[in-house]
């Protein structure tokens, strides 16, 4: 089957929510080909480009994820995040050191945070829990 057609992105600065909207449908191809028109548009936007890292991520696609998450790092260096996926997709592909660093940096983003901060994009996760989980991965590694 075709897939569905897809609706032009809007051009009143809600790119990301429509980047957002097709990977919650789980139209991940969707939305990475909306991520890309989107970031046609705004090159710079450190958000989009935290979703592209996230998109190839979950396309199977490590090396281009890796180099958004740098690029979202370059453009926004206190995105704990950002930080924190690339050391775990690091970590993934025996990376052990720059994975590590990667997660040490997450962890000292968040580090004067309170525990139940919401941290952004970190879908409900709090500095606590990044804070314990970075521990963990630290500990592990």
């Amino acid at each position: 089957a075709a897939p569905p057609p897809q609706a032009p992105l809007p051009a009143d600065g809600s790119l990301l929510e429509a980047v957002r909207r097709r990977a919650d449908l789980g139209d991940l191809v969707g939305a990475r080909l909306a991520c890309r028109e989107a970031l046609a548009r705004e090159p710079a936007n450190a958000l989009l480009n935290f979703y592209d890292a996230v998109l190839a991520h979950a396309q199977g696609q490590a090396a281009e994820a890796e180099r958004a998450f740098r690029r979202t790092i370059a453009l926004r260096d206190d995105f704990a995040m950002a930080h924190y996926q690339l050391g775990l997709l690091l970590l993934r592909e025996g990376r052990r050191m720059p994975g590590r660093k990667a997660i040490a940096a997450a962890a000292r983003i968040v580090h004067a945070l309170p525990d139940h901060a919401a941290l952004e994009e970190g879908d409900g996760m709090t500095a606590g829990e990044l804070r314990e989980a970075a521990r963990l991965q630290l500990e592990l590694r």
